[in-house]
């Protein structure tokens, strides 16, 4: 594959975007009274297609308008804030002490879930599990976006490690088997990842190690290190950053020397790297596609410790099938290696091998249907298997010929599930028969009973992946968000705990200004749910594809995966935007398009992702596309003004309007090279650019403190937060307390406390001081 077509393969991703709306959660969908009417599945998509739009409407958002991302860009930036005085020049407004408001993390850590019987209490999602050969106790986990965490007591309590870091997207984390106390971390899950991190006291600390041969920003699969050497390591990496910049198929990489300089061995869309459990000679690497040799999936083995590598087994697939396979070894008989296949039109597969490679044996599988994210084989009995899909765990006692289902989350004899869906990670603990850790979308379980029953291990741990936050206007303290699979939530004020109360993936809420209880939000693509009694009870659907025009046979919603839902809180009017306008002032009875079939964005892919309601002039309005088209309309909504020129064509995420001043509006963007946040005094006639001394980062969100004349602002970026006094003529890093992650969206409460909702780490709060105090310049 040449550089550029993980371009495109991101763009077919996206064009899931566009199926039909109506769709299905690959959590368990949310509970409904007789009288409510949830959407039914159409020809919608699985929870493997599911997964595949929010990542490309993840990525895509970092990517538009190209089909690169520049090198070294997060690590470069986090270096530029740390050169950033944050109380230089009186730059930023300070505390009583004269030092700067620090953030204080609330939670969710854990969450009490939707299923509290059967899920217990979650976090968010884990993608790495590793428990140390030396000591049963240590454990470190790697979330999506939240980093590394620690514990050693055995995963009752955990710490932060690696929140000094400019990547906290974790893939993979390895112990050296003949030298515990050096671990490595494969960095790339959900965010492109900046290479490896390594440890060399168990854990506690890290440093990103990679000086030379591996791609700045890469998404990673697995690392592995020799048996008898902690300085032998290989890495599978699917797909990298070009030096050109452009996206293309990664490979093999090996390092010999401890991770400081990598070689690329194997080229390829690599999916899984393990070393023989006894022989640090022997690897063995399976690549998703070979298009040299025009083969679908194929495996290959090392007799040089990943330095040259032979093509061991192909499958029977078309080369178009498009098949992984996942690699699974048990140190009690390395002659055995077991593949999982999975792929589109090829079906589910194990290919056995008895005598190390030499001959392979087909069992195609009737139990299990989907994409494997975890493979295994149990380190005392390598006919004992476990394979983790969306949803569900499952385990095969006899070498992969039938498996059990463990955690029942879809099951034929109905719904009875254990623990959270989507299962990523496992880790065997020594000498404890047979019993695991498992790591998924919930958080961290512990597996007894035979792998039969799961307790959590999420107390403390706060790795929420929020998009949206709401505050209560009256009531303090009450906080709903919505959630990357861990669904609706909302904090209770009494004791500041969390309870889920709808799952699967939410945007932001929106609380009725004349009824306080009723609180709406946006599942994925055209679904809005309301709910009331402050969320406890689902009152009823109010979007969906029939809400949208997006009913005819055939037709494809042209509307983003989690599209914008806006309301006004001086009214009960609510906005929804496709590639269109949509308002209700029924709270979803009835929804008009005012105006019509004038598309809002500049077509093709384009869809809306932002809507801003001007609070002191009910009649304007704004909107904002992925592409970067920004419109307003000064009769609510019926006739549009493109306001665009200025604005580069990045995707738009959010569009803040002043409380008092119905013209005076910012606009955030993503991607990079280019400025991220915009102001305009006169309704988008002009802007002014606002980048300033910020680094090339994208920005999710910005809030203007309505006591300061649109002088005092907060940018949520990727890299956390950052502050201005004087109206964006100069910022200043504004995290103290806070680690370099995602930040996605804030609100003030009626206690005057400022809530930030991150991607990752859940919900920071920080009260602000009413009047700024300036720093004394000394020169």
């Amino acid at each position: 594959m040449t550089r550029g077509h993980i371009g495109i393969l991101v763009l077919l991703s996206f064009v899931l975007v566009l199926q039909p709306a109506c769709r299905t959660a690959d959590s368990v969908p949310l509970r409904s009274s007789p009288a409510v009417t949830t959407p039914e599945p159409t020809e919608g998509i699985t929870g493997d297609d599911r997964r595949s739009a929010r990542e490309a409407w993840f990525l895509r958002q970092r990517l538009q308008p190209f089909d690169s991302i520049d090198g070294d860009v997060r690590a470069e930036a986090l270096e530029a804030i740390r050169r950033m005085d944050p109380l230089r020049d009186a730059a930023i407004a300070v505390d009583a002490d004269g030092e700067m408001p620090a953030w204080e993390s609330i939670g969710p850590a854990p969450t009490e879930s939707y299923y509290p019987d059967r899920w217990q209490q979650t976090s968010g999602r884990i993608r790495a599990v590793a428990i140390s050969p030396a000591d049963p106790e240590l454990v470190l986990i790697g979330s999506s976006t939240g980093g590394i965490w620690r514990s050693s007591d055995g995963g009752e309590t955990f710490v932060p490690v690696s929140d000094d870091q400019s990547d906290l997207s974790v893939a993979s984390i390895v112990f050296a088997p003949s030298r515990p106390e050096t671990v490595y971390a494969a960095m790339g899950a959900e965010f492109l990842g900046m290479g490896v991190l390594r440890s060399d006291d168990g854990g506690a600390t890290w440093r990103r190690i990679d000086e030379s041969g591996l791609p700045a920003m890469g998404h990673a699969q697995r690392i592995a290190v020799a048996p008898a050497n902690p300085e032998l390591v290989l890495l599978a990496q699917s797909w990298r950053l070009h030096d050109e910049g452009d996206l293309e198929v990664s490979g093999i990489y090996q390092s010999i020397d401890g991770g400081r300089t990598w070689e690329p061995r194997l080229s390829g869309f690599a999916t899984d790297v393990v070393f023989d459990p006894v022989d640090s000679s022997i690897a063995w690497a399976a690549l998703q596609n070979s298009f040299v040799e025009n083969r679908s999936a194929t495996l290959h083995r090392s007799d040089d410790g990943g330095t040259s590598w032979e093509l061991a087994f192909t499958g029977p697939f078309e080369p178009t099938s498009s098949v992984t396979f996942r690699i699974a070894i048990s140190p009690a008989r390395p002659r055995k290696i077991t593949l999982f296949s999975t792929g589109f039109r090829a079906g589910y597969t194990n290919f056995v091998s008895e005598d190390h490679g030499q001959t392979w044996e087909e069992r195609p599988q009737s139990d299990v249907r989907g994409r494997a994210l975890l493979f295994e084989a149990s380190p005392e009995d390598p006919d004992v298997l476990y394979l983790g899909q969306f949803v569900d765990l499952f385990r095969s006692t006899d070498g992969g010929s039938t498996w059990t289902n463990l955690t029942l989350n879809r099951s034929p004899e109905g719904w009875d599930s254990r623990t959270h869906p989507d299962q990523f990670s496992i880790a065997f603990i020594p000498e404890s028969n047979g019993e695991f850790l498992l790591g998924n979308d919930g958080g961290l379980y512990r597996s007894s009973e035979g792998g039969t029953k799961f307790t959590h291990l999420n107390d403390g741990l706060s790795l929420t992946q929020i998009y949206g936050i709401a505050a209560h206007p009256h009531r303090r303290g009450v906080l709903f968000i919505g959630t990357q699979d861990n669904g609706f939530q909302v904090r209770r004020p009494e004791d500041g705990s969390w309870k889920e109360l709808g799952t699967g993936d939410y945007g932001r809420p929106w609380i009725d200004p004349l009824r306080g209880d009723r609180v709406c939000i946006n599942y994925i693509f055209t679904v809005i749910y309301c709910f009331t009694d402050y969320g406890a009870k689902l009152e009823r659907l109010i979007g969906g594809d029939p809400a949208f025009d997006f009913e005819e046979e055939g037709a494809f919603p042209r509307v983003a995966f989690l599209a914008p839902l806006r309301g006004n809180p001086i009214d009960r009017t609510l906005y929804f935007g496709t590639w269109r306008l949509w308002v209700t002032t029924d709270v979803g009875e009835t929804w008009t398009a005012p105006a019509g079939e004038l598309d809002l964005t500049y077509g093709g892919e384009d869809v809306l992702t932002a809507i801003a309601p001007a609070e002191s002039n009910r009649d304007v309005v704004y909107t904002g596309s992925s592409e970067g088209r920004v419109m307003r309309s000064v009769d609510r909504g019926v006739s549009w003004q493109d306001v665009s020129e200025g604005i580069p064509r990045r995707w738009i995420t959010s569009l803040t309007v002043h409380p008092g001043d119905p013209d005076l509006v910012w606009v955030t963007l993503s991607g990079f090279r280019a400025s991220h946040v915009f102001a305009s005094d006169d309704g988008g006639t002009s802007w002014r650019d606002l980048q300033s001394n910020l680094p090339d980062i994208p920005a999710n969100t910005l809030w203007a403190d309505p006591r300061h004349d649109g002088m005092r602002l907060l940018l949520g970026t990727d890299l956390g937060v950052f502050r201005t006094v004087d109206g964006g003529e100069s910022w200043a890093p504004f995290n103290r307390g806070i680690p370099p992650v995602i930040v996605n969206d804030f609100v003030l409460g009626p206690d005057g406390k400022l809530y930030a909702a991150t991607y990752g780490r859940g919900v920071y709060a920080v009260r602000l001081e009413s009047e700024p105090r300036r720093r004394p310049v000394t020169r």
